[in-house]
């Protein structure tokens, strides 16, 4: 993953993101953790590499992504598959109370 320059936008390459989608275990070999809040929405428990790399803080809230809200596991997995859909993704996090927006481009 890479960031643009220009827009500040993480590039998230379109086969390592297929891949994940074919095999969604390899997420388990990474020690980021998420674990559902008393909201519903998911918090990052534990900020491993792939967290890191996704811009994601230890106690962030994953709030929305494409203004979808991301509550309990349906939230969850409809959100997932956004990603295999879209070229442009913005995902809404609460980071000490405030709002967020990170930006994730796929190519």
């Amino acid at each position: 993953m890479t960031i643009d320059p220009a827009t500040g936008a993480r590039v998230i390459d379109a086969d390592f993101l297929q891949s994940l989608e074919d095999n969604p275990n390899q997420l388990l070999a990474d020690e980021t953790s998420l674990r559902q809040a008393g909201s519903g929405h998911y918090e990052v428990a534990v900020q491993g590499e792939l967290a890191a790399a996704l811009g994601w803080k230890q106690g962030d809230l994953l709030v929305a992504v494409e203004g979808l809200e991301i509550k309990g596991v349906g939230g969850y997995v409809e959100a997932y598959t956004l990603f295999g859909q879209r070229t442009a993704i913005e995902l809404t996090v609460l980071r000490g109370g405030v709002e967020v927006i990170l930006e994730y481009r796929v190519e």
